[in-house]
């Protein structure tokens, strides 16, 4: 009898404005589980995925074991433009969470609310 195949899923959580959580694996955004409570969606993604990685063919599962050591970045922007006037400016930056997948010397910088992924070849 072979052993079960053991796999540690990158996924990303968002908590939402009204205290909701949604989670979804990196390697694949549309597989989003959704939940009042930050424990219970992490059950759910973990259930589904379960399921769901035991019916992909090899090419496929290996999406969603990442390599190396991700870690979460938030990039602020700020968004005054100059010669707006005042009542049209906006004082707070817009906030960005990225996810950044080290390859060797330089890196992988995934834009998350984007979908938008970005090669940086110094990533400090």
């Amino acid at each position: 009898m072979s052993q079960p195949l053991t796999l540690e899923v990158l996924l990303v959580v968002e908590e939402l404005a009204n205290g909701d959580w949604l989670a979804w694996p990196f390697a694949d955004r549309e597989k989003v589980a959704y939940a009042r409570e930050r424990d219970d969606v992490l059950e759910e993604q973990e259930l589904f995925l379960r399921d769901h990685l035991a019916m992909l063919p090899a090419g496929e599962l290996a999406r969603f074991d990442p390599t190396g050591e991700a870690r979460l970045h938030r990039v602020e922007v700020p968004l005054q433009l100059a010669g707006l006037p005042e009542r049209m400016s906006i004082p707070e930056p817009l906030s960005f969470p990225c996810l950044v997948v080290p390859d060797a010397k330089h890196a992988w910088v995934v834009v998350l609310p984007l979908d938008h992924a970005l090669w940086v070849e110094d990533p400090e």
